[in-house]
């Protein structure tokens, strides 16, 4: 966990392997690099409900209000020396919802993980900025309640997932504390501090109760800390289940085995018996979970196949499975009772797949649906650029295009221009698909397409 400048939203990597030993090492480094890929100028981004933000009115600010019912909003943390911004901007038409500012001290600031996780439930937004877990009410930036995670005896904290779940009003919290010394980076006055963590941090999955706050129980096993980095897992949260893996490392066959949490305790439900099949990417609802998982070859330096399948979700009992050929893994999601996944396969120039768009029946696992994307270049497997509404698909390819993709036939709706480089939150909300956008001149645009006809229905600069 370097705090260390926010990179580009593709960063430089030197390669370390080739063919299906490259596919292998992304997998590893996948929630590293999609963490970075959801970064654009300092801001970083949490796409699972459309929110974020930090305490409103922390040091005596007054939230500036303009909207008066909730939406779906996009927050933004920046930084200056130890200040902490937090903009709150409406899906709808980019205006700023609230905002606010937070000055800490210097020794509380470097044991603090910058960033900012968030997610929205109807008019009240879970967040995590600076280790404070907060409740606000979304159209006021009002706080309800809020929950320091620094605890006596750590010297650092940082925590990048929020998950919610409404059903049984709970909120999982990821992330990893230290108790070793700090190694901070020299700066100019006036500049952002910067520290390396140790390597010896642990992980940490929080639960709390949504309406009040109050701490559940933890687990200290899900997660791990590698040189400095925190890795974590897919997480999925439904009826009442945490479904994560071991860890999210493939060291092991056993790291990446499915595994299903008891939310009300965090103690293990079930884990998955499939022999062979590591979870890569998975997702739930309904009562299922779906998975798409990696065979590895015996030395683990390569990967034979993909399956993707649903489990029953209070057992782990196979309902469905398809091998899926692919050359790397593909987020999931969910719209119109179809399970929607992507395939890639490399061609002999590197950084160029064929891509192809796979549908499935919730249920069954029937085939329902099937695009031909064609060949897209400078592409990145493991970044969350794929968003649907109840009509479409949508799908950033090669970090420059958006293209939309009807449910009801696999054609295309609609291509837009090139655009500069596209970051993360790339999300479908109000009818538009929003996204940032950081053009030539390195000015970074929060851009929202008109979801009907790719249209651009607005941008306001950010950064």
């Amino acid at each position: 966990m370097q705090q260390l400048e926010k990179p580009d939203v593709v960063p430089h990597r030197k390669r370390l392997f080739s063919g299906k030993r490259w596919f292998a090492f992304l997998l590893v480094m996948g929630s590293l690099l999609g963490a970075s890929l959801l970064a654009l100028s300092g801001f970083q981004h949490n796409v699972s409900r459309a929110a974020q933000a930090s305490l409103p009115g922390s040091s005596g600010t007054t939230p500036t209000q303009t909207s008066q019912q909730a939406n779906s909003l996009i927050l933004f943390e920046t930084y200056e020396s130890t200040i902490i911004h937090i903009t709150a901007r409406s899906t709808r038409d980019g205006k700023v919802a609230w905002t606010s500012s937070h000055q800490y001290e210097h020794a509380d600031y470097i044991a603090r993980g910058n960033g900012i996780s968030y997610a929205q439930a109807g008019d009240e937004i879970f967040f995590i900025s600076k280790c404070q877990l907060n409740a606000v009410n979304a159209t006021s930036g009002t706080v309800i309640w809020q929950k320091d995670l620094l605890q006596a005896g750590q010297t650092f904290c940082e925590y990048t997932k929020v998950l919610f779940d409404a059903e049984f009003d709970r909120i999982y919290v990821v992330g990893a504390v230290s108790t070793e010394t700090l190694t901070e980076y020299p700066v100019n006055p006036g500049e952002q501090p910067l520290v390396q963590l140790p390597s010896t941090s642990q992980p940490r999955l929080l639960a709390f109760q949504g309406s009040t706050g109050r701490q559940l129980w933890q687990n200290t096993s899900i997660g791990v800390v590698i040189d400095g980095f925190l890795f974590t897992a897919d997480f999925a949260v439904d009826r009442g289940i945490i479904y994560t893996t071991k860890s999210p490392i493939v060291k092991t066959a056993d790291d990446r085995r499915l595994i299903a949490l008891d939310g009300q305790n965090g103690q293990l439900l079930w884990q998955d018996q499939r022999p062979g099949e590591e979870s890569m990417s998975l997702i739930a609802g309904d009562g299922i979970v779906y998975t798409l998982s990696a065979l590895f070859s015996a030395d683990r330096q390569s990967i034979e196949g993909f399956t993707l399948a649903g489990l029953q979700g209070t057992s782990g009992t196979p309902l469905w499975s398809h091998p899926l050929k692919t050359d790397a893994s593909s987020p999931l999601i969910i719209t119109q009772h179809t399970l929607v996944v992507q395939s890639f396969t490399q061609t002999a120039v590197q950084g160029t797949y064929h891509i192809q768009l796979h549908g499935y029946d919730l249920e069954t696992g029937s085939q329902t649906l099937f695009s031909n994307i064609g060949l897209v270049q400078n592409h990145v497997p493991v970044a969350p650029t794929i968003a649907a509404d109840s009509s479409n698909v949508y799908l950033a390819l090669g970090g420059t295009e958006v293209e939309a993709i009807q449910l009801s036939d696999g054609k295309m709706l609609w291509k837009t221009g090139t655009f500069g480089s596209i970051g993360g939150p790339f999300q479908v909300a109000d009818g538009h698909v929003t996204f940032l956008n950081r053009d030539a001149a390195r000015a970074v645009f929060l851009v929202a397409l008109e979801a009907r006809d790719g249209s651009v229905a607005w941008q306001q600069q950010i950064g």
